[in-house]
């Protein structure tokens, strides 16, 4: 904790550039993936109840982060252990995605009311641009890069050597969901950012982080 706090950037954002959406963020993403924990190991339906929620308001907060119900998958442990949640667990199942809806609902409520569409691209002309990504630019460029400015995330992925011996299933879920969230990142037609303290759009995910150097 100390490490993901004082190595990173994510104080920065805490106390000195609290405007952005990036800890509100982080913080729901470390609660998310705490319910998903506590529900796969003491399977306590209130717990994942509590993670659909969080997982809609994750996604109203800043849609492109709905990569980070992979995660939930992760703390399975195994295809046969998600193949035996759902047979044991499918109606409270079903009622977390409704719960998830109805999370998102008034947004898209707000939406209609305003302007007669239940969704607004409220960017304008800023979008994606999934045919050019950054990748390289996002990690390694002096302009903002990742493992530049903030190299403790690049140490962590040591972590991934001892995840990949101790459960293949996780090490791939971990792969997936890091290669598709820098994916996302990579592919903002401003990949830099704009004005921040080094490359902001990742403190989002900085639990993740604390998973990896843990691991480590």
């Amino acid at each position: 904790i100390v490490l993901d706090v004082f190595g990173t950037n994510l104080l920065f954002y805490v106390a000195g550039d609290p405007s952005h959406t990036h800890t509100y963020s982080f913080s729901m993403i470390a609660i998310f993936l705490y319910c998903s924990h506590s529900f796969f190991k003491h399977r306590n339906t209130n717990a994942l109840y509590w993670a659909a929620f969080l997982l809609g308001i994750i996604v109203l907060i800043r849609p492109s982060n709905i990569v980070i119900g992979l995660m939930f998958l992760f703390f399975a442990g195994s295809l046969y252990a998600i193949w035996d949640l759902i047979s044991e667990f499918r109606k409270r199942i079903l009622v977390g995605f409704i719960i998830f809806i109805l999370t998102l609902s008034p947004q898209f409520l707000l939406y209609y009311l305003e302007s007669g569409h239940l969704f607004v691209w409220s960017y304008g002309a800023e979008g994606f641009n999934f045919r050019n990504p950054q990748i390289f630019n996002v990690l390694f460029s002096y302009r903002k890069g990742l493992f530049v400015y903030t190299p403790l995330v690049l140490l962590s992925l040591a972590g991934l050597i001892y995840l990949f011996k101790v459960n293949k299933f996780q090490f791939v879920i971990m792969i997936v969901f890091l290669s598709l969230n820098t994916y996302i990142i990579s592919s903002w037609w401003c990949w830099t950012y704009g004005c921040s303290l080094g490359q902001r759009a990742f403190v989002d995910y900085y639990s993740v982080l604390g998973l990896l150097i843990a691991f480590l």
